[in-house]
């Protein structure tokens, strides 16, 4: 895997890891998590959805960011105790270290040695459309349900099914859009 991963940062391309782990976590895991995040209060996102709200189709609810058509982006970083899989699955991309005690979970300080940190839990309940766009960072999307696809450069494009995830260099451009509601993890590249 790393080798395919050196190779596709030196060539700026994506990697598809099709069934690289498969999710333990349900629609309901899901749900259950949305709703403990919709009643914790958040006054930062408060500010940040009230400054960009006339730019932007921007709203919140609790801990939650949403999004035109209901694109949702938990503000929660720790989430191990909610999701099974997510720890082991960054043991394995971080060749057996556990960085599950990271700062970055809780305090938002990146101080650990480890390379890749998940930024989040992404829902999508429609058919939202992503434009085309750069991440800061390197990332791997491990779909857990439904499916996503992903255009890659204008290009070539990828369909993730639970289990798959994808390598993307910061380099690349992409586009992702469903079929229907879905839900995936984004894990950044921190170093």
């Amino acid at each position: 895997m790393l080798d395919l991963i050196k190779n596709a940062k030196e060539n700026s391309h994506a990697v598809l890891f099709e069934q690289y782990q498969i999710p333990e976590i349900t629609w309901e895991d899901i749900m259950n998590f949305v709703y403990k995040e919709s009643i914790i209060k958040n006054d930062n996102l408060k500010k940040k959805v009230e400054q960009v709200n006339n730019l932007t189709a921007l709203d919140y609810i609790g801990n939650i960011q949403i999004q035109e058509k209901f694109w949702l982006a938990p503000q929660t970083h720790n989430i191990f105790e909610d999701f099974k899989g997510v720890s082991e699955l960054l043991y394995k991309l971080n060749n057996s270290v556990d960085n599950r005690h990271c700062g970055y979970y809780n305090q938002g300080q990146h101080n650990c040695n480890s390379d890749w940190h998940f930024q989040g839990i992404r829902m999508s309940l429609s058919n939202r459309n992503v434009s085309d766009h750069h991440d800061p960072h390197d990332i791997f999307y491990w779909q857990i349900v439904g499916t996503s696809f992903w255009k890659i450069d204008g290009g070539t494009t990828y369909e993730l099914r639970p289990g798959d995830m994808l390598y993307l260099p910061l380099e690349n451009s992409h586009e992702v859009w469903c079929d229907g509601p879905r839900a995936g993890l984004l894990i950044d590249n921190l170093n």
